[in-house]
């Protein structure tokens, strides 16, 4: 590569350069016509090894090979590679279609399609660089496939019982690591949520090999998998009692906890709402969430009798501020651990005495997916997103001061969820394949009904979410996500069909809203104390700060003339509310009463309207007030998830994603009539959509869907001595 100077170089570096694009040994790092490119180093090593590759002939570069070198020490699912791929393609403008750079060979692997040319190193130093890229075949295998892993598992299993090593007493430091682990289950659906019985012998989990999300046992070990319930009503979340005698679960169709022999037989129901249901160690007890699916900001922990009765609280909502979710005993069970969740803080991990009293922080900006303790008790782990919105497994100490950052246990997969941490220290949990992108809908702009199947938009491997059609129609706003690293601002042209980077995010998690200009638009980036409002110019790829607008917002909508904003915040009862305020500062007015909770305000396209979420028993329902918040009614009917995210140009319907019997649509809802309908005609348990944008045109609605596939992994948790 030239620039005006000559060759570009750095000292003792190698430098692979093939069109526009220098991948830098020295400096690591990619360039693209001169300019850094934002990359992981996951990234760079893909890329790297197949510039390696492309001096030899036939230069395809497998599959295995890469996963081998560059996920050497860690077991990751194909999808990780996959990942990557999408992540270099954007990164370096290139189309999986019309593909200029790399290319993929259905199957098999990709190649490098342009010449790449070697310079800044001795011919010694390029054959060595050359000789680390050698063809797989040659190198020892450390993969093995799912079917054998499986089988691995139930060798290791059947042997002798693991031994939980206790956290050392002496001064030198220690933390806990995994050994051994291997692939339990090879389905090519879902499998999750596993929970391993007390005695280290069984496992139960969720399946939906039925078609439905129910719940399953199998030994850990020889013998076949038993099915405990069949009522097709998206069963999930199975715990063991001590004594192994008895399953809690949720049901999501027939509504909260119920409990069924371990050996099959009627269920029982002890709680009529809630989720995350944990046992107690004498198995008196059943801990749970509040939480049902809906606003999760007003969740509380309870506890209910395992006989049946009158639950107790455990936590207070709003004592800390957000919605609780996740409990889980200690061993000794004398703690509850849990995390809660604002949207103006983000979540936060926590334990509180089980017998009431004051709850103590252990670490800031989590999200798991499930909490443990240690069989010690002296960590919680948790499986999720930990420092830094990397995806992993986790532990913090259980007691003391809020550690200044978690230890990583498990990484280097795409996604995990569940966590199980039985007492002679077996572990499980799974890993996730998720497959999320956003899609279109496309609309006869005469009536705005649907007038073909929707489709996806890109074939991303990465999260791509929070569409917003700009007041002109000729962009698409939305979020993009990759594990590891803040949300990105990415900009889809609505005549080109082409994506192109705007801003790099700063934890951008909420959507963004465009001005009235269609040339700027708002986002929000930070938690807490370095929150901002930022305004972004499409044209400059400029942020500057907004002055003047409410604190703790949480979410918010700019109005249609851009004059107003419509936001929710957490009140100190742990309830949503939701206000209008003044863009330019002024008095803001409080539009939901106190003691609901109410959120996700939607402007109308003439800004007369807005469009609400309430929780309603467990339910959440839209109503419709005018912007004075006078005029209030609801527009929805039924049980289900009623989610509202944009209204059609006509003033009349909203687009909202509308969960009926756990599946995910997109549905439309008349504000005048109240006439629901369903556009979408998605069918799978584990599948969600969000944010349904109607375009101005008319003619299409955009919208984020995700499918996830899961599979049960298992091992055994040790202590490891740093200071040997």
């Amino acid at each position: 590569m030239m620039d005006a100077r000559g060759p570009v170089t750095s000292d003792n570096a190698v430098l692979y350069a093939f069109g526009d694009i220098v991948v830098d040994t020295a400096r690591y790092e990619v360039r693209k016509a001169g300019a850094a490119v934002d990359l992981e180093p996951k990234a760079i090593e893909v890329l790297l090894f197949l510039a390696r590759r492309a001096s030899h002939p036939g230069h395809l570069v497998l599959k295995e090979e890469l996963l081998d070198a560059v996920w050497r020490d860690t077991f990751v699912t194909p999808n990780a590679l996959t990942r990557v791929i999408a992540q270099l393609r954007k990164a370096l403008d290139d189309d999986a279609q019309e593909a200029r750079i790399i290319e993929t060979v259905p199957k098999k692997g990709y190649r490098l399609i342009p010449p790449v040319t070697v310079s800044g190193a001795a011919p010694a130093e390029v054959a060595a660089n050359e000789a680390v890229a050698a063809p797989a075949a040659a190198l020892p295998r450390r993969r093995l496939s799912s079917i054998a892993l499986g089988a691995v598992a139930l060798v290791v299993l059947g042997a002798a019982g693991w031994t939980w090593l206790r956290l050392s007493a002496g001064t030198g430091a220690s933390t806990p690591a995994l050994e051994e682990l291997v692939q339990l289950t090879a389905a090519p659906g879902y499998e999750a949520d596993p929970s391993i019985s007390a005695d280290g012998k069984r496992i139960a989990y969720t399946s939906d090999q039925t078609g439905a999300n129910e719940i399953f046992v199998r030994p850990l070990g020889d013998g076949p998998a038993i099915q405990l319930t069949s009522d097709g009503a998206q069963n999930s979340h199975p715990t063991w009692s001590p004594d192994g005698a008895y399953i809690a679960y949720r049901s999501h169709g027939k509504r909260g906890i119920w409990l069924v022999s371990s050996l099959g037989g009627t269920a029982r129901q002890i709680a009529g709402h809630g989720s995350d249901p944990d046992w107690s160690p004498d198995g008196s007890t059943v801990v749970l969430s509040t939480w049902e699916g809906a606003l999760a900001e007003s969740s509380s922990i309870v506890a209910v009798p395992a006989a049946g009765g009158e639950p107790r609280p455990v936590t207070r909502a709003g004592t800390p501020l957000g919605g609780h979710r996740d409990p889980t005993w200690s061993n000794d069970g004398r703690r509850i651990a849990f995390w809660s969740f604002d949207g103006a803080r983000g979540g936060s991990l926590w334990v509180t005495p089980a017998d009431g009293g004051n709850p103590v922080k252990l670490f800031d900006q989590v999200y798991p997916s499930a909490i443990a303790f240690t069989p010690d008790d002296r960590m919680v782990c948790w499986s999720g997103l930990g420092q830094r919105a990397s995806i992993g497994l986790w532990c913090v100490p259980s007691s003391g001061a809020p550690a200044a950052a978690p230890i990583p246990i498990v990484q280097g997969v795409a996604g995990i969820s569940g966590l199980s941490i039985a007492p002679d220290g077996s572990v499980s949990y799974s890993v996730l394949q998720i497959a999320s992108d956003l899609w279109s809908l496309p609309l006869a702009s005469a009536t705005g009904v649907p007038a073909g199947d929707a489709a996806p938009l890109f074939e991303d491997a990465w999260r791509n979410s929070h569409p917003a059609f700009s007041p002109d129609g000729k962009w698409l706003a939305y979020l993009n996500w990759r594990p590891g690293t803040p949300s990105d601002l990415w900009l889809l042209n609505m005549q080109s069909m082409k994506s192109e980077f705007l801003v790099p995010g700063k934890t951008a998690e909420f959507y963004p809203t465009w001005l009235p200009d269609s040339r700027h638009l708002l986002t929000m980036t930070g938690r807490d104390a370095e929150r901002q409002v930022m305004r972004v110019s499409i044209e400059k790829r400029t942020t500057e700060p907004v002055k003047g607008l409410p604190e703790r917002m949480a979410n918010f909508a700019l109005s249609p003339d851009g004059r107003e904003i419509a936001y929710h915040v957490t009140n100190d009862a742990g309830r949503l509310t939701v206000w209008r305020a003044p863009v330019g500062g002024g008095p803001p007015v409080r539009l939901s009463a106190p003691e609901e909770s109410a959120g996700y305000p939607v402007w109308s396209p003439d800004g007369r309207r807005l469009a609400l979420e309430l929780e309603e028993s467990g339910d959440t329902h839209i109503y419709v007030i005018d912007r004075d918040g006078n005029g209030r009614r609801k527009v929805t009917s039924g049980g289900g998830q009623n989610w509202p995210h944009s209204w059609a140009p006509d003033n009349d319907r909203i687009a909202l994603a509308g969960e009926r019997a756990g599946i995910w649509n997109v549905w439309t809802v008349s504000a005048g009539s109240g006439e629901l309908r369903q556009l979408t005609k998605f069918s799978g348990p584990n599948a969600y959509v969000r944010y349904p944008a109607w375009s101005p045109a008319n003619d299409r609605i955009a919208f984020e869907r995700s499918v996830t596939t899961a599979n049960l992994w298992i091992a055994r948790l040790k202590d490891r001595r740093t200071d040997q």
